[in-house]
């Protein structure tokens, strides 16, 4: 993973030095609402697969862009990420059993948020 990520990186450098760069961070942000309704017009119109993993291809390109832009180590960023997910997941996790949930399948979306909110505030 961590190559496709370099190789990322050193296709938006090479673009950037050729002059193919958003002026600041609010252009890029349009960037990602624009790659983001992309996204979900793919998904609502019933595109291909193909064509929806392409529609979010380009989102995770432009967030990639945002984090270079701003001067972030792109492997770095991801890592803090991951690791930060994974400690929100375990904090899930007991909350979920402290609520004597094996699982949450069966719960509505605001009840995951519920759930996700509590494990945010313990794991912060």
């Amino acid at each position: 993973m961590s190559d496709l990520i370099e190789e990322m990186v050193k296709v938006e450098a090479d673009a950037r030095s050729f002059g193919f760069s958003y002026p600041d961070y609010k252009e890029i942000i349009k960037q990602i609402q624009s790659e983001c309704a992309e996204v979900a017009a793919s998904i609502e119109q019933g595109e291909s697969l193909a064509r929806q993993q392409e529609e979010i291809g380009d989102l995770i390109h432009a967030v990639i862009a945002l984090c270079y832009h701003q001067g972030f180590d792109v492997a770095q960023t991801m890592e803090q990420a991951t690791h930060k997910f994974s400690n929100r997941m375990t904090a899930l996790k007991q909350v979920a059993k402290k609520r004597g949930l094996s699982n949450l399948e069966h719960l509505s979306l605001s009840e995951l948020l519920e759930l996700w909110q509590e494990a945010k505030t313990s794991s912060n």
